[in-house]
């Protein structure tokens, strides 16, 4: 995982016009962490392009209930790459890049490996076991509400244990809240509203995925902190004897 921003930019007050938190700490180092996000999404658009050409990729691939049923295990992975056009496939991998930029500090190459598997099983489970009404389900926004959700708790929950200035910690945990606050009131209103238009057809939004990535990344984020808090509890007490 990377260091934090140089003592220059954690302290700096005068950076305005922002995106998010992130650029308010810029870390020019932030994109030689993210090879994993960029293999993503490499394979997301692959897939999209061979699909749009051949219907049988998504065939093959796609979350779909009855073939999993039947022993199709592979699905519950490559359903998380597959999209139903390449704009969605592009529009997810987007976010899913702009995302990992954000918060690749907080969460480093080992992180953002374990995040996409919390957060795809995290779907698959939540699908397969409380959804049986999802007979198909195809995209990585599960996966991207799960990284979202991690960083931003992340955020909320920040220390100067990790060598942060105290105005920066202060400034974290105030974007953590918003941007938690945030992802809630677009859980909600995308609930009421399911259906949306891509490429000139209407799709159902499977918004349990969702919420259930979005738990998934929260349950990283209290996990992260909680350790990071742990580590430096041990070594002020080793410090100390």
């Amino acid at each position: 995982m990377l260091a934090g921003p140089p003592p220059c930019c954690r302290d700096s007050t005068s950076i305005a016009g922002t995106l998010f938190m992130r650029i308010a700490v810029a870390d020019t180092r932030s994109w030689k962490s993210n090879a994993f996000p960029v293999l993503l999404a490499v394979v997301c658009v692959g897939l999209a392009a061979l699909s749009s050409g051949d219907a049988r990729w998504q065939d093959a691939l796609e979350y779909r209930r009855d073939a999993i049923a039947h022993g199709e295990f592979w699905r519950l992975v490559t359903a998380h790459l597959m999209h139903l056009t390449p704009t969605h496939a592009v529009l997810d991998v987007a976010g899913l890049l702009l995302v990992a930029w954000i918060f690749a500090v907080e969460i480093g190459p080992r992180g953002q490996v374990v995040v996409c598997v919390l957060g795809a099983a995290a779907v698959d489970f939540g699908l397969w076991a409380l959804h049986p009404e999802v007979d198909r389900y195809v995209g990585l926004s599960g996966v991207l509400h799960a990284w979202f959700a991690a960083g931003a708790t992340r955020w909320l929950l920040a220390s100067d244990t990790t060598g942060d200035s105290q105005q920066l910690v202060h400034r974290k945990r105030a974007w953590g809240a918003a941007l938690l606050l945030g992802l809630a009131v677009k859980l909600f209103l995308e609930s009421r509203q399911q259906a949306f238009w891509l490429d000139g057809a209407a799709f159902t939004v499977v918004t349990a995925a969702h919420r259930w990535g979005a738990a998934a990344g929260v349950l990283y984020g209290v996990a992260a902190a909680f350790t990071i808090a742990r580590r430096a509890s041990a070594g002020a007490a080793s410090a100390i004897r």
